[in-house]
């Protein structure tokens, strides 16, 4: 199984968070990285605005603590592993099997904006 993680990155500005959703898509690159400006609650659906970032380093799967360059501080929200349903360069979607969340997320371009749509099991 492939493994997730989503970091609560706080920064040095008062009421400046995110949520970091990382996935690993193969067994030894990069981190697939959205960001989401608010938790999610794991029995609700929702769809909700989202970043993609930049691809992270694998290290972040199990990292806690600061962020180098003054760049915040991250905390695991959720860590889990995941089955990969659908990947392209518009879409991401997958089954989540976490301690939180357990249900189906789906990272897609809409509008040509990126979405989040959390469908709970």
């Amino acid at each position: 199984m492939l493994r997730f993680v989503i970091l609560h990155h706080v920064r040095a500005e008062p009421g400046d968070s995110h949520y970091d959703w990382l996935f690993e898509v193969d067994g030894d690159g990069p981190l697939q990285t959205w960001a989401v400006d608010h938790a999610i609650s794991a029995e609700q659906a929702c769809d909700v605005p989202c970043r993609s970032l930049a691809p992270h380093r694998r290290e972040y799967l199990s990292y806690e603590g600061p962020i180098g360059g003054d760049r915040g501080v991250v905390a695991q929200w959720e860590v889990g592993t995941f089955s990969l349903l659908d990947q392209g360069p518009d879409c991401f979607r997958a089954t989540l099997c976490g301690s939180r969340l357990r249900g189906r997320v789906e990272f897609v371009v809409c509008d040509q904006q990126w979405r989040l749509r959390w469908i709970p099991a």
